[in-house]
């Protein structure tokens, strides 16, 4: 007599044929489900505390980015428990289409023997698909622990797919920890290396770590960034990435004791801001998070131009072509091997002959998942601008020689008083509103971010320097340190440099170090300041006059802090909300509150994004801008405060202005306008 087996809910599931094994358990094929498949586990895997987690996982699955808009499955998520009388012996999960795993995306070899037709465009799309997924679960509080290049699966529409998801870390409701007991050297952040990794909590910045090494691989063409060769003495060649990762040397950086491999090309055919984001990755704990990666990455590709060289080629406009770089790079100095490991192929149920490029076999992973034929490109349609709050397929790439460029969309706003300020993509500066902010010094160079005050406007430009304009622009001391954060009081000014100093001056122009070590936020109200380092610990001193300084000492649960007229605010790593001093109408936040990613504070009132990129407000409600207009399914990343008005930056680039607009600070310019 065969076994029965059941649902949750009783339904009787009668397993198909076998798709593969592993080194968990088997997949099967559901009969009369043809687009789900069965995980069933060894014997002896099932236990009390897979049960736990597969239940938690079923009960709390995360948003996935694709499963609405596209009907695409971004992240192969339980969706029920199978049962043998009372015991769970496995999952139900969906079944994903043509697709292949990420390495054959990523090697240049392997992209050109099976998907020749998947130019730039296509890898940058897959990138910020891929960092949108990862996005999804970190808001649903889970860490993918094992990402590499065999698990993450790609379409020849650029989408994406993350499987394994059964052996992610999980933290349930009572905190039991869950963790992922798996992972790749050489894919690991280096504070895990020599780890018991199935007894180590990781954290999202693990994660961060692994998908910004992953992207620069894709972007990269397939080297590994701690890949290096020794400048002096010798190192083993094979084991150099983990020597470099293990003492933090990034081997991009000129002048260390590895340098990147000759036939590399150079971190300098990126963008400015793409080198940013990877610096930040490589030789700082504060990592970009995913949500960064998808808003950077579906900029970059907006603006993506043919290449002079050859027109299948894509690069960035205010970059070079990696592949026409690589390829002078190979003629100079020879070929060497880009790939430095991949993890080993799952086992197959049987041998399988070796694939030649007109025939592309299922991927030994899963064997379940049919791997994609190359397709060409249509040449007739030009791009569509892309909808970062969702992932999306990827449109036809025009083949016809164009140095267009797309307008720059914004990716920082600010304001205050009677008017409003934004940065574009290429570090140019727009200002609206009150005429005496408008006129901005021609010494101003590349902005990285902007800060708005009632008396001047700071910009933080990408050099690290400081450049203040207005009726009363600040005082810059003439040997200040590099830069990269800043915050303005009525008392002075207090910067963050990019070695994680905290350092601050007034009108003496004499700057001065606090020795508070390894900042990583700095926010001021009019009259105090506080600061968040790298561990989560915040500090805060000034005018307590409303409570707002009294911040928990050594408590390390912080992972963001801001700072308005008399209050502060900060977001633990749990994602909830505190508010720390303030109005009885600020410390009264609404429920949607309390999942607030940015927000700023006026005198009175609040302003926030959510994790799900929704707007919220609360305090005063008689503010002119206390009502948030109608903005139907569409998403925003930042907000910004004025006296009597508000912006909200959605993820496309564009502009949300309300409230007063006596000075015309509403009157956002046409070219990023929602």
């Amino acid at each position: 007599m065969s076994k029965q087996y059941h649902t949750h809910t009783g339904e009787r599931i009668q397993l198909g044929p076998m798709l593969g094994v592993g080194g968990e358990g088997k997949v099967y094929d559901i009969d009369h489900h043809p687009d789900f498949v069965v995980k069933m586990y060894h014997s002896q895997l099932v236990n009390t505390q897979l049960t736990e987690k597969l239940t938690y996982m079923l009960q709390n699955p995360p948003e996935d980015p694709t499963i609405q808009t596209l009907k695409h499955v971004s992240i192969t998520w339980p969706t029920d428990l199978i049962y043998e009388q009372s015991q769970v012996i496995g999952y139900v999960m969906p079944k994903l289409g043509r697709s292949d795993e990420l390495y054959r995306l990523i090697q240049p070899q392997q992209r050109k023997k099976y998907h020749p037709a998947m130019n730039h465009q296509y890898i940058y799309r897959a990138a910020s698909n891929l960092a949108r997924a990862v996005d999804a679960l970190h808001a649903k509080g889970y860490v993918v622990g094992d990402m590499n290049e065999r698990n993450v699966l790609f379409t020849n529409q650029a989408l994406v797919s993350l499987i394994d998801c059964d052996s992610m870390q999980v933290t349930d409701t009572r905190q039991r920890l869950y963790t992922c007991k798996v992972g790749v050297p050489e894919l690991l952040a280096p504070e895990l290396h020599g780890c018991d990794l199935s007894l180590t909590q990781r954290t999202v910045n693990h994660d961060n770590f692994t998908l910004a090494l992953l992207l620069f691989k894709m972007l990269m063409q397939g080297f590994h960034p701690f890949q290096g060769r020794p400048t002096q003495g010798q190192v083993s060649g094979e084991q150099s990435h983990l020597t470099c990762m293990q003492q933090g040397i990034f081997p991009y950086i000129v002048g260390q004791s590895f340098a990147a491999p000759p036939v590399a090309p150079p971190l300098s055919v990126l963008p400015g801001v793409m080198q940013q984001q990877f610096m930040r990755a490589f030789t700082t704990t504060n990592r970009p998070a995913a949500r960064e990666w998808v808003r950077v990455l579906s900029m970059v590709e907006q603006r993506l131009v043919v290449c002079a060289n050859d027109v299948s080629h894509r690069h960035p406009s205010d970059g070079r072509c990696v592949i026409c770089e690589a390829a002078q790079n190979v003629r100079t100095h020879g070929v060497v091997q880009t790939q430095v490991a991949l993890p080993p192929p799952r086992p197959a149920k049987k041998a399988r002959p070796k694939p030649s490029p007109q025939q592309v076999p299922q991927p030994t992973l899963k064997s379940y998942i049919t791997a994609t034929t190359p397709q060409p490109l249509p040449s007739n349609t030009l791009a569509p601008t892309l909808n970062q709050h969702a992932a999306v397929t990827i449109p036809p790439s025009p083949r016809s020689a164009s140095g267009a460029v797309a307008i720059p969309v914004v990716v920082s706003v600010a304001a205050a008083a009677l008017y409003s300020v934004a940065v574009r993509q290429d570090g140019s500066v727009s200002v609206w509103g009150d005429a005496a902010f408008q006129r901005m010094p021609t010494i101003l160079g590349p902005v990285h971010d902007i800060y708005a005050s009632q008396q001047c406007i700071a910009a933080v430009c990408r050099d690290g320097s400081v450049v203040s304009w207005g009726p009363q622009p600040i005082s810059i001391p003439t040997n200040l340190p590099e830069v990269s954060q800043l915050a303005i009081g009525r008392q002075g000014c207090v910067a963050v440099t990019r070695q994680q100093q905290l350092i601050m001056w007034d009108q003496s122009l004499k700057w001065r170090e606090i020795t508070i070590p390894h900042v990583v936020a700095v926010a001021m109200g009019s009259n105090h300041t506080v600061v968040l380092d790298r561990d989560g610990n915040a500090r805060a001193w000034g005018d307590n006059s409303a409570g707002q300084t009294d911040v928990p000492m050594d408590t390390p649960v912080y992972r963001a802090v801001f700072a308005g007229h008399n209050c502060t605010m900060a977001i633990r790593k749990n994602k909830s909300l505190q508010v720390i001093g303030g109005s009885v109408e600020l410390q009264r936040y609404p429920v949607q509150a309390r999942q607030s990613q940015i927000i700023v504070i006026g005198t009175n009132q609040a302003l926030a994004t959510t994790t799900q990129g929704e707007l919220v407000t609360w305090g005063d409600m008689r503010h002119p801008a206390s009502r948030i207009p109608n903005v139907g399914s569409s998403r925003f990343d930042a907000v910004a405060m004025g006296d009597a008005h508000m912006l909200a930056l959605r993820r496309d680039g564009k502009i949300l202005a309300w409230g007063k607009n006596d000075a015309g600070q509403c009157d956002v310019p046409k070219e990023f306008c929602v």
